[in-house]
């Protein structure tokens, strides 16, 4: 299992397939894995939809002690 802690792309370079790359990138080091987690913010849309768009699912939604609402996602590439 690999756990993605963070993917970040600057502003100003959004919507250009930075992110995806890295995505990809990732991936593509440890094809043995067969699931990959991240977690984000649930009220972050945009970065929601974009795991959805790359094959993840949301399983789970967690609140931390400073009451901020993360959704977990899962990629199974088996």
């Amino acid at each position: 299992m690999l756990h993605l802690c963070r993917l970040m792309v600057d502003p100003d370079c959004f919507r250009q397939g930075i992110a995806s790359a890295l995505l990809d990138f990732v991936i593509k080091q440890e094809p043995s894995i067969s699931e990959i987690v991240v977690t984000t913010g649930s009220g972050n849309a945009p970065a929601i939809r974009f795991y959805k768009h790359h094959g993840f699912r949301a399983i789970e939604r967690i609140e931390t002690p400073e009451r901020i609402e993360l959704t977990k996602l899962v990629k199974r590439s088996r």
